[in-house]
């Protein structure tokens, strides 16, 4: 008996630990099913924005039809675990596959001046195949202004 409580007690602190400690970080990307295949841009440490809605193990990200998301949270390093997910208007989900429906996730950072963006971007893809422009960071020049003419990349060839 006592050597289940001690094993109990381990198990518990451990737990406790890694809770704590959070060494694999959960996102969940809840994309508005009346989202179009494009690329969707997640832009964190923005001051003028709402911090992300945070549960036992992450992040929940919703994504609205624009694509864009613009958030006072940080940027998690290390570490992810990402599940994506089309939610209609019944909040029902359809889980989306890494490789067939979500491509090309990266990090964005740009720090010139006043232009400062940070920022995670992937390709949803639509089950009808739509074609997507390569305009993957065209939300900078939608949302910041202050970037125009500093010579990044609003596009890829």
């Amino acid at each position: 008996m006592k050597i289940v409580l001690i094993l109990l007690t381990i198990i518990c602190l451990g737990c406790i630990g890694l809770y704590i400690w959070q060494p694999i970080h959960l996102e969940t990307y809840l994309l508005s099913s009346k989202v179009d295949a494009k690329w969707i841009a997640i832009e964190y440490d923005n001051p003028k924005c709402s911090p992300l809605e945070k549960n036992i193990l992450g992040e929940v990200i919703e994504v609205s039809e624009s694509g864009y998301v613009c958030t006072s949270s940080p940027m998690e390093m290390g570490w992810k675990y990402s599940k994506f997910y089309t939610i209609d208007d019944n909040n029902n989900r359809n889980a989306l596959t890494e490789s067939k429906q979500i491509f090309a996730q990266s990090s964005l950072y740009v720090n010139q001046g006043n232009c400062n963006v940070k920022a995670e971007i992937f390709l949803y893809q639509s089950k009808d195949n739509s074609k997507v422009s390569n305009e993957r960071t065209s939300f900078i020049e939608i949302y910041h202004p202050e970037c125009q003419n500093r010579g990044i990349p609003t596009s890829t060839p």
